[in-house]
């Protein structure tokens, strides 16, 4: 374990491998860091400060047949820390944080819940889930499905996108927005009220109450649901 106290405008960096990636908000000004490490003799880990910025960084160091070295990181922060998430292979959860974020795996289901500001989530094999949310997201996933509740900052800019799977939108709030939402293979429906200026069964553009915040939903194969 490691504990590391910082500042005002935390930030946190985190490079791991072959395992999941756990942040939640704490209590004070202290990043709080635990890993476990599968492997040990095989694996470079470091955790380290510079400033505000902690980095925590995982690599493997050489490969045996049938065995799997990796890295479970689980670490509590200020809500109001920025943070850099990356993994190889394994899920990533963020909780409770309020300023902005990056979080990106190869393989595997990402979660972001009671989170606000802007976030830019990637995974190429999961399923992504935003809940309790308020600010902005771009969002991309190549298979899997694509959640979110929550409330689109006004005049904010939002990109959903996935190759294979279902989106569906919860709007919380009084929403204002411009949609764009199409699919290749698939249905699109509003269940709020929009003043359509093109539609049909797999695409419609139009406008959600009084327009500006940017929402641009695209599925190769999948439905996509606006309510």
């Amino acid at each position: 374990n490691n504990d590391f106290s910082v500042g005002t405008s935390p930030r946190l960096v985190v490079d791991g491998f072959n395992g999941r990636i756990s942040v939640s908000a704490g209590s004070g000004n202290v990043i709080r860091v635990q890993a476990t490490i599968r492997g040990t003799d095989r694996v470079e880990y470091s955790a380290t400060q510079n400033g505000d910025t902690v980095t925590v960084f995982a690599k493997q160091t050489s490969n045996l047949l049938f065995q799997s070295p990796g890295a479970d990181i689980e670490i509590t922060a200020p809500a109001g820390t920025t943070v850099d998430l990356e993994t190889s292979n394994g899920s990533i959860d963020v909780q409770g944080m309020t300023v902005s974020g990056t979080v990106k795996t190869s393989n595997g289901r990402l979660t972001l819940g009671d989170v606000r500001g802007s976030w830019n989530a990637r995974t190429s094999n999961g399923s992504i889930t935003v809940t309790r949310f308020q600010g902005s997201l771009d969002l991309e996933t190549s298979n899997g499905s694509i959640t979110v509740v929550g409330e689109l900052t006004a005049g904010g800019s939002n990109e959903m996108t996935t190759s294979n799977g279902n989106i569906n939108i919860t709007l919380s709030g009084t929403p204002n927005v411009h949609v764009d939402a199409s699919t290749s293979n698939g249905d699109v429906e509003s269940k709020l009220p929009v003043t359509a200026t093109s539609f049909g069964d797999s695409h419609l553009i139009g406008t959600i109450g009084t327009g500006g915040t940017e929402l641009r939903l695209r599925s190769s194969n999948g439905s996509i649901t606006i309510q």
